[in-house]
């Protein structure tokens, strides 16, 4: 699927999400595993979205955290323990238009415990000329169903609609 120019989604900070994005390409371009961006970037990278989108959040295998750090300069965030929400490794990339959070054995708290959010597809979608990964829309809108949260249920509500 191409995300061309012209089909950039009616976004408060389009131009925001695209440079974060284009930066996160940059950045994970020699990792060793493969990478997914989630969430509300990823609804958006879909043309399904809410006016804005507040941050870029990034799944990642634990094996390149040490990239990560050595090459952005970031490090691992202390007590960002959520009830919800569980990462082994969590880190906040900031300096760029949009804060990136990366997460690493990513977890989601659900009525039968902790279930690791591990992507099985991978679907790129090319911006500027270079590639993104997300889920593909049906397990995105999964994983958006899995999290509850109001903001999730609508993210998924708008990629049904935009299919």
């Amino acid at each position: 699927m191409k995300f061309k120019e012209t089909d950039t989604p009616i976004l408060e900070n389009a131009e925001e999400l695209r440079e974060t994005l284009l930066a996160v390409a940059s950045a994970l371009r020699s990792a060793i595993a493969p990478w997914w961006i989630i969430s509300g970037a990823a609804a958006a990278l879909y043309g399904a979205t809410e006016r804005r989108v507040a941050d870029v959040d990034v799944l990642v295998d634990l094996g390149d955290t040490a990239h990560l750090v050595r090459t952005l300069g970031i490090r691992p965030a202390a007590g960002t323990s959520h009830d919800h929400f569980h990462s082994e490794w969590f880190a906040r990339w900031n300096g760029l238009p949009l804060t990136v959070e990366f997460m690493a054995n990513f977890q989601v708290r659900t009525q039968q415990g902790w279930v690791r959010m591990l992507p099985a597809t991978r679907h790129a979608i090319v911006l500027s000329n270079t590639e993104l990964f997300v889920p593909a829309r049906a397990e995105l809108i999964s994983m958006f169903e899995c999290f509850g949260r109001p903001k999730d249920l609508l993210r998924a509500e708008l990629l049904k609609q935009h299919a």
